[in-house]
């Protein structure tokens, strides 16, 4: 299976697990979805705005901004990340926030353009947002 399908797979997997854990009444058994802090605000991110906190802590793919992530789940998705990119070099960074400014597709576009993710000429970045 070629690696992006794998980190795919992955991120569909989370995105299952994730609210399911969010029912379990386990609630050490995996980590929660919700929120960390209140939001800050209903803001209308725009693609350039979006902090990146690998830039600060290169263990960290994950912004949340907002709040919208746990703290457990954070580190549960870092950690994912972490593992793909000392595996083969993906680069999977995840964007959590409440609202954004504009189409979704060309937003994430844009937000993937500005950062750049992956190396240059292999194909190996992936935004999640």
């Amino acid at each position: 299976m070629r690696p992006f399908v794998k980190a795919l797979l992955v991120l569909f997997l989370a995105a299952l697990w994730l609210p399911l854990a969010a029912q379990s009444s386990d609630t050490t058994a995996v980590p929660s979805v919700q929120r960390s802090a209140p939001a800050a605000s209903d803001h209308a991110w725009k693609a350039d705005e979006v902090p990146m906190p690998h830039y600060k802590d290169a263990q960290r793919w994950t912004s949340n901004p907002d709040g919208v992530l746990s703290a457990a789940a954070e580190a549960f998705i870092d950690s994912i990340s972490n593992r793909l990119y000392a595996k083969d070099g993906t680069e999977m960074v995840f964007v959590a926030v409440n609202h954004i400014d504009g189409d979704m597709f060309e937003w994430g576009r844009a937000v993937f353009e500005k950062h750049k993710f992956g190396k240059a000429g292999e194909d190996r970045g992936l935004l999640v947002v």
